[in-house]
């Protein structure tokens, strides 16, 4: 699959293509799209209200902080407290794990986006800060 990738990007006048140029677009771009994406619906499957995935991209968006993601909700935080607990219970495991935030983070992205690497927007897209901030600024401005 890399191979592939690689050859994509050459060209007649650039027959060589770098390593670097290949994975700029983040690790869901080496990923097959149709798989990635039934991978992702399969970890999503059980969260079954948009108000849960929502909340999860809030929270993950923040890096797990509570009180910011309470705050950008507009909820009190015992409620989010409530709701995490909800998401964790319909997935069977643990959001204090750090590999199923990852997967999270990647699922509801190509959930969101199916066809378009998780990083094809550029790092405001992916990374949980600038996301969230646009996600404020988006908010605040209607």
């Amino acid at each position: 699959m890399f191979k592939s990738q690689a050859l994509a990007r050459t060209t007649a006048q650039q027959p060589v293509a770098a390593w670097d140029d290949v994975v700029t677009a983040g690790v869901t771009a080496l990923l097959d799209p149709d798989t990635a994406r039934a991978w992702a619906l399969a970890l999503l499957r059980p969260l079954r209200e948009e108000r849960l995935r929502r909340l999860l991209r809030a929270y993950l968006a923040h890096n797990g902080h509570r009180a910011r993601t309470a705050d950008e909700l507009g909820i009190h935080r015992n409620t989010l407290q409530q709701r995490l607990h909800e998401a964790e219970t319909a997935l069977g495991r643990s959001l204090e794990d750090p590999q199923l935030r990852a997967e999270l983070w990647l699922a509801l992205d190509l959930a969101e986006h199916p066809g378009r690497p998780a990083a094809a927007s550029g790092h405001g897209a992916t990374d949980p800060v600038h996301r969230a901030e646009e996600t404020r600024n988006d908010s605040a401005e209607r």
